[in-house]
């Protein structure tokens, strides 16, 4: 009986993704960047960004990748200022 392959975690939406695509190959998982365009029939598969020997080394590859384009704003307030500013009164 074959050996099942280890099960991982679900990505984030628009994180890309990795695909397992055969044991016969020196590299077996294909690391795709995420879909950024789309035509009636569906999305649009952007080519591979690289092709890697384990999940792991294209998570890190991905992840790299997606750095760049994830901007978080700095937040240079507390978590209470939100609720000061909108009025609402807290309950303590």
């Amino acid at each position: 009986m074959p050996r099942k392959r280890k099960r991982r975690m679900k990505l984030p939406n628009g994180f890309g993704s990795i695909k397992y695509l055969g044991a016969g190959r020196r590299n077996p998982y294909a690391v795709y960047p995420p879909v950024t365009d789309w035509t009636p029939k569906g999305p649009v598969t952007p080519p591979a960004l690289d092709y890697v020997k384990t999940w792991e080394a294209g998570y890190e590859l991905l992840t790299a990748y997606s750095i760049p384009s994830r901007t978080i704003s700095p937040m240079l307030c507390t978590a209470t200022e939100p609720w000061r500013s909108s009025g609402k009164r807290l309950r303590r």
